[in-house]
């Protein structure tokens, strides 16, 4: 046992200081991110074969951006009917039957922006918004050159009664048009704002080709114009699946 203190001892019981010491915050940037490590692989060789397939279909879309400039049938390049037209209105005539040659020869000059613009996507992959924005305006005009082109048929039609089995070929364009309108939005929706702008091109040039090489079939003067754009037709389509299922293996990863 411990012995008790001597009388008259003052017993001065320890307490803790008061107010308690403040403890220090930790610095604002706790934990400290990590250190980033830099990449001196090059690119992933799963990146590879992506650019590579990117150059070979720009290389092969190289047709249509000739396609507007030599004969397609009679002789007669887009080009040429659109200076006959652009002729005739500056001599004060337009008849009402040119709207249709120029609403068929317009849209295969979507290709040379078109071209223009996977060539930017496969070389330099980032893009502004206000390149996007530009690009989305020039596809929206050519692709909406298809469907002024059937409704304006249609109704020459009606009002002459004169429905024969060509209406099959607008009635194929519409369909096409209306498939590639849908795709480019469903790409936009989900943020693949780059081939969202190469399906709305698309949309134009090949629901236009699709009328072309149909009404122009059976015509014995058909030159190289028509087989480069129905080579063009098959470019497309397969760029179109290939962009869909790169598309569908990103979500899945």
């Amino acid at each position: 046992m411990n012995p008790d203190p001597p009388a008259g001892t003052l017993l001065v019981m320890s307490s803790p200081p008061w107010p308690p010491p403040q403890q220090s915050a930790p610095p604002p940037n706790w934990p400290p991110a990590p250190i980033p490590v830099l990449n001196y692989d090059g690119p992933r060789e799963s990146d590879k074969p992506t650019r590579r397939g990117a150059i070979l279909f720009l290389i092969l879309m190289i047709p249509a951006a000739i396609t507007p400039f030599v004969s397609f049938v009679w002789s007669t390049s887009p080009l040429d009917v659109l200076q006959v037209i652009f002729n005739e209105i500056g001599r004060g005539g337009f008849p009402p039957r040119e709207w249709q040659l120029m609403l068929l020869a317009a849209p295969f000059f979507a290709a040379l922006p078109l071209i223009a613009w996977k060539g930017r996507l496969v070389f330099a992959r980032a893009t502004s918004s206000g390149l996007r924005t530009a690009m989305w305006i020039i596809a929206a005009c050519f692709a909406c050159v298809p469907p002024a082109l059937i409704i304006y048929v249609v109704y020459l039609a009606i009002a002459e009664d004169d429905v024969d089995k060509s209406m099959w070929y607008f009635g194929a364009g519409l369909a096409v048009f209306v498939l590639y309108a849908c795709l480019a939005a469903f790409l936009a929706w989900r943020r693949r704002r780059e081939h969202a702008i190469t399906m709305a091109f698309y949309a134009g040039y090949l629901a236009n080709a699709i009328i072309c090489l149909g009404l122009f079939k059976n015509d014995w003067t058909l030159q190289a114009g028509y087989h480069l754009t129905g080579l063009t037709v098959v470019v497309m389509v397969v760029d179109t699946i290939g962009a869909m299922v790169a598309a569908r293996s990103r979500e899945m990863q």
